[in-house]
């Protein structure tokens, strides 16, 4: 089986989710955001903070993010771990 790159230069990324409107929505652990690959093109979604681990598309639209809190030596001591909600339109 081959595999087909479809991005680079990203951290550590996790828990990919399918949006409804096709978009793939991914955690980079290492800069505390949500990326969001469509059409080709990657962008930013939102800005967690700390270290994103992991997310799911909720039923109601919104992304549910499993925040492992902060990344030793980022200098980022806001994020607490839990589980985050993002709306679809990247509101943490």
């Amino acid at each position: 089986m081959h595999g087909t790159p479809l991005a680079s230069n990203i951290g550590f990324a996790e828990g990919p989710a399918v949006m409804p409107d096709g978009a793939v929505v991914f955690c980079d652990g290492n800069t505390g955001e949500l990326l969001r690959w469509q059409d080709g093109e990657l962008g930013r979604f939102a800005v967690t903070g700390g270290s994103p681990w992991g997310l799911a598309l909720g039923s109601d639209g919104a992304v549910y993010v499993t925040q492992g809190g902060n990344v030793p030596g980022s200098g980022d001591s806001s994020a607490v771990c839990g589980i985050q909600r993002v709306d679809a339109d990247g509101r943490v």
